[in-house]
């Protein structure tokens, strides 16, 4: 096999495996109520933190900092908005 050949195969193993892995972790979050705690500390996407009410109750526990690194760990738009809309709900209260 030459180099560039297993390169290539290498490269394809790791593709599928994380693959396993992010299906497994979709499985995951699908089954678990996600805390916001579980996304900060890198368990969890964004999108399985399925209480709102969570991701609030963080927000009035954190600090600016730890809301900017947060939030630019947020891959998806419909994600960004998500936290957007929550945080500006919780400037309001």
């Amino acid at each position: 096999m030459e180099a560039k050949d297993k390169d290539s195969f290498l490269v394809e193993m790791f593709k599928k495996e994380l693959n396993k892995f992010y299906v497994k972790q979709l499985e995951i979050g699908a089954l678990d109520n996600s805390k916001m705690t579980d996304f900060v500390s890198g368990k969890v996407p964004f999108s399985f933190v399925t209480s709102d009410a969570d991701v609030i109750d963080w927000m009035s526990k954190t600090k600016t900092s730890s809301l900017k690194s947060a939030y630019s760990r947020i891959h998806t738009e419909s994600e960004k908005e998500r936290f957007c809309k929550l945080l500006d709900d919780f400037l309001k209260n």
